[in-house]
């Protein structure tokens, strides 16, 4: 009976210690660079239909569908390229059934950085801004708030528009 109970604690203690491996993994580690619509120094609120096209491999990718009533947005950066290329689209309804649309290129030229932790918690990536660069038919310029993109969910920069 005393053998048994050594066992029994034995194991009880083997599961214990083997319950806790002291892995952290973040909750988020999906990055999102993060942008504020201003005009005249202000937060402002986009009401027209917004669209954000990434390049990738040459081919135009819907990244933002529809995005209306908003005065921020995420997008995603690219890992392993050193410059993301973004077309941001305006549809400004002129009436129920017709609009116009403006847009801008927008060019960021970045370093991405990999994080590895664990097994558990996988790879991922930050990004320090290095230049940002835009065509200027809706936006006046773009500012970089915050150079490192990472999984905090701050502003990165801020599009001030015409």
């Amino acid at each position: 009976m005393k053998k048994l109970r050594k066992i029994v604690i034995c194991l009880l203690s083997i599961l214990t210690f083997a319950g806790c491996d002291g892995v952290d993994c973040p909750l988020n580690n999906i990055v999102y660079s993060t942008w504020g619509f201003y005009a005249d120094g202000s937060n402002v609120t986009i009401d027209d239909t917004i669209y954000v096209y990434a390049k990738v491999k040459g081919v135009d990718t819907l990244l933002i569908n529809q995005l209306y009533n908003a005065s921020s947005m995420n997008i995603p950066l690219s890992y392993y390229q050193p410059a993301d290329t973004f077309t941001l689209e305006i549809h400004q309804y002129v009436d129920s059934a017709s609009y116009d649309i403006f847009s801008d290129q927008i060019i960021i030229n970045k370093e991405d950085l990999a994080h590895f932790n664990s097994p558990e918690c996988g790879v991922w990536h930050e990004h320090n801004i290095k230049e940002v660069s835009n065509t200027t038919t809706i936006i006046d310029s773009i500012q970089v708030v915050r150079q490192i993109i990472d999984t905090n969910e701050q502003e990165n920069f801020r599009i001030h528009f015409k």
